[in-house]
């Protein structure tokens, strides 16, 4: 009998517009887990919604930032909608959502997947230095020439790059990267029957709002949909329930009583990821 592979990493490819089916996706996820505790990679749209998870910011908070600068910026009433100014945008957006030590907070967990120029190289980033640098390296990961800032690259760690999908979205699949061995989860908008798209392009066409809120839900109920198959089931983050409970047990002696109990629950039952509801106990 075939054993499922064990899980360790979530994955999240490359996503354009769609990175909100992403975001409706996290948010399933943080609702029952806790998602800051997770390894995680991602490339183009998908580096964001990795940082921004691995940060804990709320999927609400983050449709509701994007939505105030595109009505601030009249995106919806622009000739060329988000072309030139969609890298500004969602830099100003990442820097207005991170916390301080977001770096701290991303670094050896999260990584951002690059693509150098000129040989087209895939490039793992996880050493980030500090919030600036961080942005930087979501940025070039999501830097679809030309179409951002009408340049044709990012400049990131002394190379220049392009969107960390790139290759990807040529060869019609994921990178190595993203696949972490046949150990990730991978979250591609791609493997959604109830997403309509027209045409592979479709992901970076501009989407009105009731679309963008439409898609994200989308991206929700398929969340919903791989948790209830299963995919999930042997993540393997037993050590972070463990040490959590440590943790809280010397943080109140008084409550040593429960948090043996809590153990020994856990110690009968298959460990999963981490339940956001004890994160809060």
């Amino acid at each position: 009998m075939l054993t499922k592979p064990k899980v360790t990493t979530l994955s999240w490819a490359g996503a354009g517009i769609f990175f909100f089916w992403q975001l409706g996706a996290l948010k399933y996820l943080a609702e029952r887990y806790d998602l800051t505790r997770v390894p995680m990679a991602g490339a183009s749209g998908g580096a964001l919604a990795a940082v921004l998870a691995a940060c804990g910011v709320p999927a609400d908070l983050v449709l509701q930032r994007a939505y105030d600068l595109s009505v601030k910026h009249g995106i919806w009433e622009r000739p060329l909608g988000l072309v030139g100014i969609w890298g500004t945008l969602i830099e100003q957006w990442l820097d207005d959502l991170l916390p301080i030590d977001a770096a701290e907070r991303c670094r050896g967990k999260v990584t951002v997947v690059v693509t150098t120029l000129p040989n087209m190289g895939q490039v793992g980033i996880s050493d980030f230095k500090d919030k600036e640098d961080l942005i930087n390296c979501a940025m070039a990961s999501s830097h679809i020439p030309m179409l951002l800032d009408l340049k044709f690259s990012r400049l990131c760690r002394g190379k220049y790059c392009v969107d960390g999908s790139f290759p990807d979205f040529f060869y019609n699949d994921n990178s190595e990267l993203l696949k972490a061995g046949g150990s990730a989860v991978i979250f591609d908008y791609f493997n959604d029957t109830k997403l309509v798209r027209k045409g592979r392009m479709d992901m970076l066409s501009l989407k009105k709002y009731e679309e963008v809120k439409h898609i994200m839900q989308l991206g929700y109920e398929y969340a919903q949909g791989l948790h209830h198959e299963g995919h999930f089931d042997h993540f393997e983050v037993g050590e972070m329930v463990f040490d959590h409970l440590e943790e809280a047990a010397k943080a109140a002696p008084a409550a040593n009583g429960a948090a043996s109990t809590a153990l020994a629950v856990i110690q009968e039952e298959p460990v999963a990821l981490v339940p956001a509801h004890q994160q809060q106990q």
